[in-house]
């Protein structure tokens, strides 16, 4: 199969520096990379037979083959450990530092990504990204300042402008207290994010959380406990959304409220399915890289 994808591959590569283009993938020799991106097909409706279409789905199919690592478990779509930069080290979609943010090794022997209440990682491949019906996310952080703002922790938008969030709340606010924070998908039906919302997470203390969406049902696990929200609060895929993900503000924040995060994010990983109670407590279990 591996001769073949390589055949396949070689055949669109040779088409694509031509730059014409075909209607349905005419070209015969192409089925064994048809067959490869078909999942690639069925999610992303944009997908419509031109060349630069395959050449994105050819893209990915050689990301995967450079760049794929061994510990890398099967649906994740990126895993950022935040131990010595920024990269994707599944499929290298690299996330880019924007302001405060670095990495910190003062406290433990792996490290984690510090943000000083300025600064945020952006990643940029994700806009207009099919998130579809099967998504989870799953993040380490901890919290030492910036408690009088709302502040992003791992998002692809903010609020009812992205298609998904974690976020922290802020001191007097009417339902969240800087020790809390909520999360939420956006899809047809559910506009707005907080699904789920006044989850208690004491700050100077390093939380694990994960969120899950099937298309149905959404789940919210904090330190391998399952959270009470807004479980059935939405139906249908997460919508998509022409912005990045970010990690460490809420989306570009709002006029005069940036909400950046103050403190440390590690091992952030992004998944195009919907990960088990068994998978959630596994990586709970490993701990955060400073914890």
């Amino acid at each position: 199969m591996a001769t073949m994808m390589l055949a396949a591959i070689f055949v669109v590569l040779s088409l694509i520096a031509t730059r014409g283009s075909v209607a349905q993938f005419p070209v015969q020799g192409l089925q064994p990379l048809q067959d490869q991106c078909a999942h690639l097909q069925e999610e992303n409706s944009h997908l419509t037979g031109t060349l630069d279409q395959l050449e994105s789905c050819v893209q990915g199919c050689l990301r995967n083959s450079f760049f794929h690592q061994t510990d890398c478990e099967p649906g994740i779509l990126a895993y950022y450990p935040l131990d010595n930069d920024f990269k994707d080290h599944c499929n290298a979609f690299h996330a880019t530092p924007q302001g405060g943010v670095s990495i910190d090794h003062a406290t433990g022997q792996n490290g984690a990504a510090r943000f000083d209440g300025t600064g945020k990682l952006v990643v940029d491949f994700f806009r207009l990204y099919q998130w579809g019906t099967a998504f989870s996310i799953s993040v380490w952080f901890k919290r030492t300042g910036g408690f009088t703002t709302y502040s992003g922790i791992v998002n692809n938008g903010y609020h009812t402008t992205g298609s998904w969030e974690i976020r922290m709340g802020r001191s007097g606010s009417t339902y969240l207290t800087h020790e809390e924070f909520g999360c939420g998908v956006v899809t047809a039906n559910s506009p707005a994010t907080w699904d789920f919302s006044s989850v208690d997470a004491p700050s100077h203390t390093w939380h694990h959380a994960v969120m899950t969406y099937d298309g149905f049902r959404l789940s919210f696990y904090v330190n391998n406990e399952p959270q009470h929200g807004n479980e059935n609060c939405c139906s249908g895929p997460i919508l998509a959304r022409n912005t990045p993900v970010t990690i460490g503000q809420a989306g570009p924040g709002t006029v005069g409220n940036p909400e950046f995060f103050t403190g440390l994010i590690d091992d952030v990983r992004l998944y195009g399915k919907v990960l088990s109670t068994e998978e959630i407590a596994a990586l709970y279990s490993r701990g955060a890289g400073m914890n």
